[in-house]
């Protein structure tokens, strides 16, 4: 998984590889972390679009971290490794 700055200011782009029999997947971003380092995860959304996302209304300057899975009728697959971008 990686970012990838949107089109547009504001917007950033998840570029994944797709996982065969994923029907969905599921990512979150955080802009803060805790006390260990680790991110502190926003709500899950969810997407069945298969190569790429974008994300849409990010404050131009901050920093977001994201990670992404993907379900099937099996369950879901462990988070991807986290990856970061500042948003322009």
């Amino acid at each position: 998984m990686r970012l990838q700055d949107g089109e547009q200011n504001g917007e950033l782009q998840i570029l994944y590889e797709t996982i065969d029999n994923a029907w969905e997947y599921e990512y979150q971003f955080a802009i803060e972390r805790d006390e260990a380092g680790e991110p502190v995860w926003g709500e899950m959304q969810s997407t069945t679009n298969t190569r790429d996302t974008v994300v849409s209304g990010l404050t131009e300057g901050t920093r977001y971290y994201a990670r992404i899975r993907s379900r099937n009728g099996k369950g879901v697959s462990d988070w991807s490794q986290t990856v970061s971008r500042l948003a322009r």
